[in-house]
């Protein structure tokens, strides 16, 4: 999955703090690492069930530290097959 930010989207995202409590059930994304590549800015992702998600906007915005995903975390024991 990949995502576009623009500077509307991250207004958003910064402004939605109370959206944490409302966003409970979704999947967790931290950031693992974020690099520069030509005129855009690619992020990685981490979430807690282990798999990764990919975001990429222009470099002069910044990666959000934790994304959510709308979808369930894969099951404990379905992991690492």
């Amino acid at each position: 999955m990949v995502l576009k930010l623009n500077s509307k989207t991250l207004s958003k995202i910064a402004n939605y703090n109370m959206v944490e409590l409302v966003i409970a059930g979704m999947l967790k994304c931290m950031i693992a690492k974020s690099e520069i590549e030509e005129n855009d800015l690619l992020c990685y992702y981490e979430c807690v069930d282990g798999t990764k998600e990919f975001a990429r906007t222009d470099k002069q915005y910044t990666c959000p530290k934790v994304i959510y995903e709308d979808r369930e975390p894969i099951p404990f024991r379905e992991r690492y097959k």
